[in-house]
């Protein structure tokens, strides 16, 4: 039986900006990010470590590959607007366009420490594109 051709990655970003959210546990984490029709994200973030909260701004650019892999450059900011690190997020779109599924591959800190991570995304679209 013959498959449905897959969609063209760029046609994902196509029409409007999109909106991911996703939500960790245990470090405590709930993100909002909006990616904009040229791969520029942006969004905020809570987050509990170790029980320190923090809420934190992002910008960044989304990669989107045509076998619908993803890589997102992120600069992660404190409440007043200081860089805290800057992330490399690789990834892969999956139902559609509708789901990120991805992982942390860089964390390093303002001061150029890199630090090991095992951190996962696992995004939902909230909106964007026509269902």
């Amino acid at each position: 039986m013959p498959h449905a051709p897959a969609p063209q990655p760029p046609a994902l970003l196509a029409s409007r900006p999109l909106e991911f959210l996703s939500c960790r546990r245990p470090l405590g984490l709930c993100r909002s990010i909006t990616v904009d029709l040229n791969g520029n994200a942006a969004g905020s973030q809570d987050r509990s470590l170790g029980g320190a909260f923090a809420h934190e701004t992002l910008t960044g650019t989304l990669t989107v590959n045509r076998d619908c892999t993803i890589s997102l450059l992120a600069n992660v900011f404190d409440s007043s607007g200081n860089l805290v690190r800057t992330s490399t997020i690789d990834g892969v779109l999956v139902n559609n366009g509708k789901q990120i599924r991805a992982i942390f591959e860089t964390v390093v800190l303002a001061n150029g420490v890199s630090l090991g991570s095992v951190l996962t995304v696992d995004a939902n679209r909230v909106q964007g594109h026509a269902q």
